[in-house]
């Protein structure tokens, strides 16, 4: 009873992610030199060489991309806790064939594996850290705190041949059995405990981690959406509109055959990119029409004025309040 009530007080009943980081990163050839020189020497391997080869042709079986989000847990006694949660999700060229995963972390964005809670399973190679994974789809793993985001862009994580399996002197462990940890670190083992004994007590709690889970390990073509919202939002920024409009339209392609929790977590994104793309087309819209009343070309003016109003009726009150004075000289203008 103890334990049951010791779990019972170790659930959080409030989980929130507050910032997040999305990013591909494909490592140079000078720094996989250097760390798989580093490696092999770990592994006592003698046809450095030959090895190194293997390793740079074995970078094209994969491509890898990486999510760091805050989450805020918040325990019953009103305790809360903030962790980094990292996610890798593997994307293989051939499914059937998946290589090991390496991953290398400076010791300046975490001092030690025994700082990690590393929920998929895998071998620590050096404590520094260097951990090795087993073909997987995803890597997850959490430290506590709130580590800087784009630190996590430092981390160099390396694509294995497959035939190569070296098991002396290593720590293996998967995270729900062979590692000891307490009850309130993994967000696995938290998984267990609300479905197991006390679901009822928290399912909103329950919805909220299913929902991270499967942010953070599950759905390779979700992952690849986020990414490409992402992408869009960042080509909005720098201008290039027909960019961020072409991502758009491929994300429409997709997003009909998303799981409803996939399109939920996707639709603010969405939504922000059509508000400034519509936003754009409206400032377009408004400078071609001036451009038209300035040629004296009424007809085709009051023409595009016509999409400029339905244009103005998708956009937010911020928005609208932009262009809101030049729609009104433009009516004026045009006499309507």
């Amino acid at each position: 009873m103890d334990k049951i009530n010791e779990a019972y007080y170790a659930t959080p009943i409030d989980i929130k992610v507050s910032d997040s980081k999305s990013f591909v990163k494909y490592i140079k050839d000078e720094d996989l030199n250097s760390l798989i020189q580093e490696y092999a020497v770990l592994e006592g391997r003698q046809d450095l060489k030959s090895y190194l080869v293997a390793v740079k042709d074995a970078q094209k079986q994969a491509t890898i991309s990486t999510t760091v989000r805050y989450v805020l847990l918040t325990y019953r006694e009103g305790r809360t806790q903030d962790i980094t949660l990292v996610v890798k999700t593997i994307d293989y060229v051939d499914e059937e064939n998946k290589p090991f995963i390496l991953e290398f972390i400076p010791k300046d964005v975490i001092s030690s594996s025994d700082d990690i809670v590393i929920i998929t399973k895998h071998e620590i190679i050096k404590k520094d850290p260097i951990i090795k994974f087993e073909a997987p789809n995803s890597i997850a793993y959490y430290v506590e705190g709130k580590k800087n985001l784009s630190d996590f862009e430092s981390v160099e994580t390396i694509i294995l041949p497959d035939d190569l399996i070296i098991t002396k002197n290593k720590i293996t462990g998967y995270a729900i059995t062979d590692v000891q940890m307490d009850g309130t670190k993994s967000l696995i083992i938290i998984v267990i405990l609300l479905v197991l004994v006390y679901i009822f007590y928290s399912v909103d709690v329950f919805k909220k981690l299913k929902l991270i889970l499967f942010i953070s390990i599950k759905g390779k073509k979700f992952h690849s959406m986020k990414m490409l919202a992402n992408d869009a939002l960042d080509s909005i920024e720098a201008g290039e509109f027909e960019n961020a409009y072409l991502i758009y339209r491929e994300i429409k392609l997709y997003y009909d055959r998303l799981s409803n929790l996939a399109k939920n977590e996707l639709y603010d994104s969405l939504i922000e990119i059509c508000q400034k793309l519509d936003a754009r087309y409206a400032i377009d819209l408004v400078q071609l029409i001036n451009h038209k009343l300035d040629q004296n070309l009424k007809n085709e003016a009051q023409s595009l004025y016509h999409k400029l109003q339905a244009t103005y009726k998708k956009l937010n009150d911020e928005n609208k309040t932009l262009i809101y004075k030049e729609i009104e000289l433009i009516s004026s203008k045009l006499e309507l």
